[in-house]
């Protein structure tokens, strides 16, 4: 389900994909709200996803959506919380800003060691009918996200002659 960076843990790999989860989306310019529970489970094609959402939208026409980074906190033995801001475009020129909190239940005693990220890239088409989405998803960890910002320090400490303003 995701591609994973050195580093990284994917928490799903030791279930083949099963999992709960609870999600809260919460959306700018009194455009609404979902509260979605989910779970994944095993069946004999492969996997099922079971969706309960609740909550009331109130949305323009959707013409395009921004790539994300959700962070992924550790919260104990299969546990996780994450966050992550959507961006939506409408097609009047207009942009929906979503916030996302959702705890991750997966059956495993595996836990994350450290804070982790999950690149989401996603292509979608839509009209008021049908919905389809693509994502790439990719894991990486704290450390690698270190080197790319301090390239030569993976250990992350910034010293002040570092910092340059403007």
């Amino acid at each position: 389900m995701s591609f994973v960076r050195e580093g990284a843990i994917n928490p799903f790999r030791e279930t083949g994909g099963v999992y709960k989860a609870v999600r809260t989306l919460q959306l700018n310019r009194s455009c609404g709200s979902l509260r979605t529970v989910y779970s994944v489970e095993k069946c004999p094609t492969g996997l099922m996803a079971s969706f309960e959402i609740e909550g009331q939208l109130k949305l323009p026409d959707l013409s395009a959506i921004d790539s994300t980074v959700e962070t992924w906190v550790p919260d104990g033995p299969g546990s996780v919380l994450g966050h992550f801001t959507m961006c939506w475009h409408a097609e009047d020129g207009s942009r929906i800003k979503g916030e996302a909190e959702t705890h991750y239940q997966i059956p495993t005693n595996l836990a994350l060691k450290s804070t982790q990220f999950r690149e989401i890239l996603i292509d979608f088409r839509a009209d008021r009918k049908h919905l389809e989405q693509q994502e790439r998803i990719v894991l990486f960890s704290d450390d690698l996200l270190k080197t790319w910002t301090f390239p030569g320090r993976p250990d992350g400490r910034v010293k002040p002659a570092m910092l340059k303003s403007g």
